[in-house]
């Protein structure tokens, strides 16, 4: 049977509250549900303020997570009644009103709808440059292939050697042969007959990697990506420009989908980004920076930039640069690390930042000043030249308790220093 906690009751909301108990010396709090069997009289949650619980393990939006159930008074405590707040949304723009208002803590209508606005032109731009990395990591994926001389018929035997990449190479395939057959590119495929030697259909044997790369999600792409690093990667030169912004980048452009789902479609960003609560672990995970309170990810053994992140931190540290200090360079490292992966859309923007600075840096950096000037209007660029103007961003000066900008900074500081790049090159 599960251990038995005893704790405090934080919160009180509609569906859920959050209970606090001490774990190894530290404060750390639970959500648990609150389902309609739970409550007097339809409006309150009847208990002692003292409650015992356990602990289950589950999974939400993608993020391992302790959660507390078996919620009951602790015997001999005063039986309280906690209000439940009631939340009527009717329509979607009340719902994404509820989004902002809640996260900004603002009522002003205009402000409100000033803030909903920057969300949508970041959502835009995020989007513009997502469609230009992926369009960078084709071109760079097969001038590697080029330069190795491995041709396509190579490339797709690689696919075949995994069942999933092998179902996926044969449903483009499929595509490619439906969508081109007697048209241009036609002529560019290798084609032999079908195997039921069915005369009016034939099979495809090879095409264009371009063409092949060009019908594929970015999840499919990611996958595709991942596997021929790793296949091919003794025929790779270690030195080429290719290999090392795609092999630094392999982990992290795995990541992309969610931001890039994101800014296609109408639902808040900033909002998400920067939810703590996205990860409902975040009260436990994040009050101790080390390993041992996790939920079940453990961010030294499974995120390649960790080490990265800690040289980085800790020599920025050294020269007074520390949006956050959690009493060591180490627990600092710890913590940001920790603070980017408990969010899987945080992670993805720290990714698509970490992919799109990569690839300046080792391939091309002509639009390295663009791709500063978009993202200034919405995050802070520590360059002089973009911070002048910082006061009167929107992002500055909301929520006022803890604004975007400084927000964003605590996690995204680290990749414009030459640091974290030089420890980079070292560690991989």
């Amino acid at each position: 049977m599960a251990r038995q906690f005893s704790g405090i009751i934080e919160e009180v909301f509609n569906n859920y509250g959050t209970v606090s108990t001490l774990i190894d010396g530290q404060k750390v709090s639970f959500f648990f549900f609150i389902t309609p069997d739970m409550l007097y009289k339809g409006k309150y949650l009847r208990i002692a303020r003292k409650v015992n619980f356990r602990l289950i393990n589950s999974q939400i939006r993608d993020v391992k997570v302790k959660i507390a159930t078996d919620i009951s008074s602790c015997s001999g405590e005063k039986i309280k009644k906690f209000m439940v707040s009631k939340k009527d949304i009717t329509n979607v723009n009340d719902y994404h009103a509820y989004i902002f208002q809640h996260f900004y803590k603002v009522t002003d209508t205009e402000i409100l709808q000033e803030l909903i606005d920057k969300d949508i032109e970041l959502k835009e731009v995020i989007l513009k440059w997502i469609l230009k990395t992926e369009k960078n990591i084709k071109s760079q994926l097969t001038m590697l292939l080029m330069e190795s001389s491995i041709n396509s018929l190579e490339f797709y035997k690689a696919l075949d050697q995994n069942n999933s990449l092998k179902t996926l190479k044969n449903k483009i395939f499929k595509l490619l042969n439906s969508r081109y057959m007697f048209r241009a590119e036609f002529e560019l495929f290798k084609i032999d007959i079908s195997d039921n030697n069915d005369a009016a259909s034939i099979k495809l044997v090879d095409v264009p990697l371009t063409l092949f790369f060009e019908n594929l999600t970015i999840d499919e792409l990611s996958k595709v990506y991942n596997h021929v690093i790793e296949f091919f990667h003794t025929r790779f030169n270690s030195r080429s420009k290719s290999y090392i912004f795609l092999n630094f980048s392999k982990q992290m452009f795995a990541e992309l989908s969610i931001i890039r789902n994101a800014s296609a479609h109408g639902n808040p960003l900033i909002p998400t980004i920067l939810d703590d609560s996205y990860s409902p672990s975040f009260l436990f995970d994040l009050k101790s920076v080390w390993p041992s309170h996790n939920s079940g990810n453990n961010v030294e053994e499974e995120w390649e930039l960790f080490n990265t992140i800690r040289w980085s931190t800790r020599m920025l540290t050294k020269d007074g640069i520390a949006p956050i200090y959690a009493g060591s360079p180490q627990l600092t490292a710890l913590y940001i690390s920790k603070y980017i992966l408990i969010n899987p859309a945080r992670r993805s923007f720290f990714s698509f930042l970490f992919v799109a600075l990569c690839y300046f840096r080792y391939i091309d950096n002509s639009e390295k000043e663009n791709f500063y000037q978009d993202m200034s209007s919405f995050m802070p660029i520590p360059y002089e030249c973009y911070i002048n103007d910082a006061e009167n961003n929107i992002f500055f000066n909301y929520p006022k308790d803890n604004s975007v900008l400084k927000q964003l900074f605590v996690f995204t500081y680290m990749l414009f220093s030459e640091e974290f790049w030089q420890h980079l090159s070292l560690g991989y």
